[in-house]
């Protein structure tokens, strides 16, 4: 066997070896990881509201508070908000909005759209509309939420319901 042969021969077992330890079942190979960890996730406490509405026959707005002020040393952020409003038949919503203090400055009005009403719909004599609005808007600590909802008339009553869902977050 001439030198040439050998070499060959000897690179192609090489090649041969090679395949083998990486292709094979049996081969071991180091495996590394980047493990993925969600810092602030651990922080989130999950809270949600239940609110209805509270409008008097006569009356264009209703407003409410939610039920209890941001702790002290917490941040809420809301991420959605649904619900819907009764209104008497021909009526609409003028305005919605959802007011927060951040950063210290006050009465920062997030605007909530509804769909256009609909005749008719669950416990209602007159028009129907819904809504869900998905997003992060955030309150201070020791603030209050507000939400404020306008219609075009005074005319005979109306009623809404809203659910507000997200979280509080400790702060440094």
């Amino acid at each position: 066997m001439t030198i040439q042969r050998r070499f060959m021969y000897i690179s192609r077992l090489a090649v041969a070896a090679t395949a083998f330890a990486v292709f094979s079942p049996m081969a071991a190979h180091a495996q590394y990881s980047s493990p993925i960890h969600d810092v602030d996730n651990a922080a989130r406490q999950p809270v949600h509201f239940d609110v209805t509405i509270p409008v008097n026959s006569n009356d264009s707005f209703g407003g409410i508070f939610l039920p209890q002020n941001v702790p002290a040393g917490k941040r809420l952020v809301i991420e959605e908000v649904t619900g819907n409003i009764s209104l008497p038949s021909g009526q609409r919503l003028i305005d919605a909005n959802l007011i927060t203090v951040t950063g210290g400055k006050g009465g920062i009005a997030h605007h909530i759209r509804f769909d256009p009403p609909v005749p008719g719909g669950p416990g209602s004599s007159g028009d129907y509309t819904m809504t869900t609005v998905s997003g992060r808007f955030y309150a201070d600590p020791g603030t209050s939420v507000q939400i404020l909802i306008v219609r075009n008339d005074v005319a005979g009553s109306w009623s809404g319901h809203l659910t507000i869902s997200g979280y509080l977050v400790n702060l440094p």
